[in-house]
């Protein structure tokens, strides 16, 4: 019996839905500039929103921060879409990865923007941080603002230890930090 070259499969072009589906992925790369891109806006709205002259003091910080923690909210709602194109080209994995950290992130950043807000009211009206607490959460929507705050970080610190108790001890990246 004579020995026969291996019979070669007829491979599909790309063409039609294949190449859409190609072209419509998103690689890590362009999805952490896209994210710092929209983060460096957000900071510069908050900039030019602030008065002039420009300072970094309290109430610039406060401002920014809660811009950038409902920046950054968005942001974590898009990673875990399961949008096609971000699972295809970034992985549904690195997207999760991303989306826990960006939430330590995003926890951080509401809680300065909290104690920067509160601290800039207390030094604007030269009252204590327990008078200035109080003055902040009789502004309409700050209880509801402050609620839905604790709500959010009761969520997080759930996933949080839920994630842990999952995860071996020898684990990196296991610390919760800000």
């Amino acid at each position: 019996m004579p020995l026969s070259a291996p019979r070669q499969r007829d491979r599909p072009t790309r063409s039609g839905a294949a190449a859409e589906t190609a072209a419509q992925t998103v690689t890590p790369a362009v999805m952490l500039w896209l994210i710092t891109a929209g983060a460096i806006a957000v900071t510069a709205l908050a900039g030019i929103s602030a008065p002039l002259p420009l300072r970094l003091n309290l109430p610039l910080m406060a401002h920014t921060s809660g811009l950038l923690a409902g920046y950054g909210v968005t942001v974590m709602v898009a990673l875990m879409s399961r949008a096609p194109a971000l699972e295809r080209g970034v992985g549904a994995d690195r997207l999760a990865r991303w989306h826990a950290k960006g939430g330590r992130t995003i926890i951080c950043l509401i809680l300065i923007h909290g104690v920067a807000a509160t601290a800039a009211w207390a030094m604007a009206r030269g009252t204590s941080a327990w008078a200035a607490t109080v003055d902040v959460l009789t502004v309409p929507g700050l209880i509801a603002a402050t609620v839905g705050t604790l709500i959010f970080l009761a969520v997080g610190a759930i996933s949080a230890q839920s994630v842990r108790r999952r995860l071996s001890y020898e684990a990196p990246g296991t610390s919760f930090t800000c």
